[in-house]
């Protein structure tokens, strides 16, 4: 169950990801973003659901295609278009639409961007 009141993204975000079988993760690093860690760390969230699906999207090949071509900081409006370019269209989508369904002042915004991704 939910341990907050409001929603969240990963509340949003799908559970069963049909291409995790096709690709190759490493497994004690999927479980940390399923479960979080065994054991308590203040400075992290205890687990990330948006991560956890992302990663079983792309994989550990993914996740290094994805990042080669970006330097990540710091994060512009540039660089973060061009990461989300590198993400699969459909990831991509997921996270938009629910965060439309979160962030309802900017859903107008994010729906331009997602027809402006692809």
């Amino acid at each position: 169950g939910r341990d907050h009141y409001t929603d969240r993204l990963d509340d949003f975000i799908p559970v069963d990801n049909k291409r995790r079988n096709s690709i190759a993760l490493d497994d004690e690093v999927n479980d940390i973003l399923k479960t979080g860690r065994k054991s308590d760390a203040k400075f992290d969230l205890a687990n990330s659901p948006l991560a956890a699906y992302l990663y079983g999207l792309l994989g550990d090949s993914g996740v290094e295609a994805a990042l080669k071509n970006v330097d990540t900081c710091p994060m512009g409006k540039e660089k973060a278009l061009q990461l989300l370019k590198s993400m699969p269209p459909d990831a991509v989508e997921v996270v938009i639409k629910n965060c439309a369904k979160i962030a309802v002042t900017r859903a107008d915004e994010l729906k331009t961007l997602s027809t402006e991704l692809y």
